[in-house]
């Protein structure tokens, strides 16, 4: 199975979650703004929890402490969606990340609150999807990241929180091409990986 380290949204770690990633063959440190898996009705109690928690700068330190226990050059790929992603891009932007694996990539899904820190610069090769937001302007976003070293930015044509579930964004096909593109990714570097 392939490792990855994954960064979920406000909703956090979930058992459906888990069966996608096993169902792929994907073997995934999950990293959660909570301590334990929780169920949310909506997004407004989700986002809520998340600023209980501490929001963005708790999780981050979340983060960074779940790294500091992992071999981070033991995973193939870091994945984060939504305030993950945001997280995640302050980690691939820190000197945490300097020195880490040149194939590692980073892929940063729906991570609005990017838009604060546009000015950071990844050490790691960060693959950054954009989606349709309401509450600014993403394309300006994209923009901001098209001249950046080690950066891959483009605008989905979906709303944020496409792939979960849990979220009022969910697109099922597109969540399906998300999963099938993890897959063949992770598939292409295990052949690389043996050759």
């Amino acid at each position: 199975m392939q490792k990855i380290l994954l960064v979920t949204d406000i909703f956090g770690d979930s058992t459906q979650l888990r069966e996608t990633l096993s169902c792929i063959g994907v073997n995934a440190i999950v990293v959660s703004p909570y301590s334990e898996c929780k169920t949310f009705s909506n997004e407004a109690e989700a986002y809520q929890a998340f600023l209980a928690t501490g929001g963005l700068d708790a999780y981050y330190r979340r983060l960074l402490q779940t790294i500091s226990q992992h071999k981070v050059d033991d995973f193939r790929l870091i994945v984060g969606f939504s305030a993950g992603a945001a997280a995640l891009w302050r980690f691939v932007c820190s000197d945490h990340a300097a020195g880490l694996a040149q194939d590692l990539e980073a892929w940063l899904y729906y991570g609005g609150q990017i838009r604060h820190e546009l000015d950071l610069l990844p050490k790691i090769n960060t693959v950054l999807r954009w989606s349709l937001e309401t509450q600014f302007d993403v394309w300006q976003c994209h923009q901001a990241m098209q001249n950046k070293a080690l950066v891959e930015s483009s605008v989905l044509p979906y709303q944020h929180g496409f792939i979960n579930p849990q979220s009022k964004g969910f697109i099922a096909h597109a969540a399906a091409d998300f999963w099938m593109t993890l897959e063949a990714y992770l598939q292409d570097r295990l052949q690389v990986s043996v050759a």
